[in-house]
């Protein structure tokens, strides 16, 4: 998605994006193999810009002149996602992780009803989290 407003939006059947960021990407990957509609546990990824330490582009900006290096400097993507049109969920969150795929701070509780549920992003800062959706019946 990109844009030039102060918040970018977009609307899919089951994801709804409400971002600060002028650029960004957002993926909803179902990893239980149902439907995004009726999974129980996604993976949101949510990237934006990405530079190298010391990163130097030439004058046209087509080619880098140097690459620079370690750390990687990641502009975190902040506002929101809205979850929408799931099989009836009675809780939603979602768990920032690390490069490696490991927890990184408490689970992020979504707000809403059985229909919407919105996911803060930005806090803390990553560019992956693992959704769980929790219908009734099931733990």
């Amino acid at each position: 998605m990109i844009g030039h407003s102060s918040v970018n939006r977009a609307r899919l059947k089951n994801l709804g994006i409400n971002v600060d960021n002028a650029f960004c990407t957002i993926v909803l990957s179902s990893l239980d193999g149902q439907p995004i509609s009726r999974s129980g546990r996604m993976l949101l990824t949510a990237g934006a810009r990405v530079a190298n330490t010391g990163m130097i582009w030439n004058d046209t900006r087509t080619a880098l002149t140097t690459w620079g290096g370690a750390p990687s400097l990641i502009e975190p993507i902040t506002g929101s996602i809205v979850l929408q049109k799931l099989a009836p969920a009675i809780e939603v969150q979602a768990i920032p992780l690390d490069g490696a795929g490991r927890a990184i701070g408490e689970p992020i509780p979504a707000a809403g009803t059985e229909d919407k549920w919105a996911v803060p992003l930005g806090k803390p800062a990553t560019t992956w989290y693992e959704v769980t959706v929790r219908r009734a019946g099931t733990r």
